[in-house]
């Protein structure tokens, strides 16, 4: 229940920043206007979640895990991709960053960042890719509650710690849905 509370808050966040304008998701594609993108649904252990009404893609598994896609265009979003991805932070408190690198989705650099975080209190997880093309910005994600190795430290801890804090997830699960992801059009850029 609290995923679900979760997924749709995310959701609001994800198009909170874009026009506000509702995208809808069959079969794998995610179409509005101009704007198309598809990406492969999870597997057979993932539900689709009901938030069409917020123009996100979202899955859940097992009541625990969320997943998540979403697109937005328009000129105010040629900001980087660090400031973009701090948007989908918001709300959440006690955040930390496990790891963060740069990677080629759809034949541009992504901002793949994993996060632990946590939400009215309760610790979790966030793999979070954010990229831009051709105008637009995209975000996948994926939330859960974080392993037992993972519990989020107190402040104090946190800065005393000096070993890195772990990150338990199907890395290659999450890459592999991430490998499915395409655009396949895009508003037409304004010239000027």
């Amino acid at each position: 229940m609290h995923v679900r509370r979760l997924g749709l808050l995310s959701a609001g966040l994800l198009m909170g920043l874009g026009c506000g304008s509702q995208l809808s998701w069959r079969d794998g594609q995610v179409q509005h206007r101009d704007l198309t993108f598809e990406i492969a649904h999870p597997g057979p252990d993932w539900t689709q979640m009901k938030v069409s009404d917020r123009g996100t893609a979202a899955f859940e598994r097992n009541a625990d895990t969320i997943r998540e896609v979403s697109g937005r265009c328009g000129s105010r979003h040629d900001i980087p991709l660090e400031v973009l991805r701090r948007h989908l932070l918001l709300g959440f408190r006690d955040v930390s960053f496990v790891e963060e690198q740069r990677r080629q989705l759809v034949g541009r650099e992504a901002l793949d960042s994993r996060i632990l975080a946590s939400l009215d209190g309760v610790p979790r997880q966030l793999r979070v890719v954010v990229l831009k093309k051709d105008g637009c910005v995209f975000d996948l994600l994926e939330i859960s509650a974080p392993s037992a190795a993972a519990a989020l430290p107190s402040q104090a801890q946190a800065e005393e710690a000096a070993t890195p804090q772990t990150f338990d997830d199907d890395a290659s699960d999450f890459s592999a849905w991430l490998d499915t992801f395409r655009v396949r059009r895009t508003p037409r850029l304004k010239g000027g």
